[in-house]
């Protein structure tokens, strides 16, 4: 275990990804947090996961939002073109290939994605072999840049495989965007149908659409998810996700 290794007197694991379904995998952490003192997860599945594999208690807390993200701003909503933005590191896991499908079929929707990554180069590849006019990938911009990438987007879309809680949906809701995604990592904790989003199950290209098309066409629910998304955003300030952890370690370390 990691305290054997260590001779740490407490030891504090943390995990910001899922949990994958190998059974090397699971049983080399299964055996590497058995003495762990406290757990963290920055998702939710992973959470139950972990709680699954070892009959241990985690504490699911995602990350803090950078005060930056928190910047008052007006938002239009009568844009000429709409525009759905992704933030993501270029893995296959983002799936972003997906969102080159959607974008073939929304011609008249402008497609923002925002990131680097191993995938890039393939990604570039196939969005010139299929022509796709109307997506624009442009690699790694600064935290100052992708603030003002999402201030005059339209909607967040997040096609991922596998994830914790990831910072870039987080931000995009302090932004006050429509939070489109997958359910990986147990995003449903956070989106909420009609509510400040909307969750996908599957990955049925029409249900993706279908969702998009709602949100471009309700001026109204884009304003009353604009309002919530700003307000629980509030909840993952980094002053509220540090006092979180400290009170939690605060309890372990107090109990010894």
């Amino acid at each position: 275990s990691i305290k054997h290794l260590t001779s740490a007197k407490k030891v504090i694991f943390s995990v910001h990804d899922e949990i994958r379904n190998k059974i090397t995998h699971q049983r080399f952490l299964s055996f590497f947090i058995k003495k762990v003192d406290l757990i963290f997860s920055t998702g939710l599945q992973s959470a139950k996961q972990i709680e699954k594999l070892t009959g241990r208690d985690v504490i699911y807390q995602p990350s803090g939002i950078d005060e930056l993200f928190f910047t008052d701003y007006k938002k239009s909503f009568d844009n000429d073109a709409f525009t759905v933005i992704t933030v993501a590191n270029l893995f296959p896991k983002k799936n972003i290939d997906f969102i080159l499908k959607i974008a073939q079929i929304l011609k008249d929707v402008n497609f923002i994605i925002a990131g680097d990554g191993p995938h890039g180069k393939q990604l570039i590849n196939k969005i010139a072999s299929d022509s796709v006019s109307n997506v624009a990938l442009l690699g790694y911009r600064s935290k100052a840049e992708i603030l003002e990438l999402l201030k005059s987007s339209d909607c967040f879309l997040l096609t991922s495989l596998e994830e914790g809680t990831p910072i870039s949906l987080l931000e995009a809701m302090a932004c006050g965007l429509p939070l489109l995604s997958s359910n990986a990592g147990g995003l449903k904790a956070i989106v909420k149908e009609y509510d400040n989003g909307f969750i996908v199950d599957d990955f049925s290209l029409q249900n993706y659409i279908d969702r998009i098309n709602i949100i471009r066409k309700d001026v109204g629910l884009r304003k009353k998810i604009y309002v919530n998304n700003r307000q629980k955003s509030n909840n993952f300030t980094w002053d509220i996700v540090a006092e979180n952890i400290t009170v939690k370690i605060e309890e372990v370390v107090d109990g010894s």
